[in-house]
């Protein structure tokens, strides 16, 4: 079982905050841009908006990085339903500035 060391020193088995399944992938390395990538799938859980899940997910990303477990230069993106929510945002506030 993998485990999940908080910021306030408690450890967590990640199978309480979530399900995961090994998949198989080809024995390639993915890249994006010429840069080496990895792909993790989300899906939040039933009831849980998915802006409070984004919310939630760059908050743990900014956490990880600030402790060094995210190297500099290591890029994080959110693509899928996520981006198009951000881009429907920004699509409404540069709307609503005009």
């Amino acid at each position: 079982m993998q485990k999940w060391l908080l910021p306030d020193g408690v450890v967590m088995g990640l199978n309480t905050v979530s399900d995961f399944k090994w998949v198989r992938e080809p024995e390639e390395i993915k890249r994006v841009d010429r840069q080496r990538a990895v792909t993790l799938e989300f899906t939040p859980p039933k009831g849980m908006p998915l802006q409070k899940a984004i919310n939630g997910i760059n908050q743990k990303v900014s956490e990880l990085k600030l402790a060094n477990a995210i190297l500099p230069g290591v890029e994080i993106k959110l693509a899928g339903s996520a981006s198009k929510l951000t881009e429907v945002k920004e699509a409404l506030l540069e709307t609503e500035a005009r």
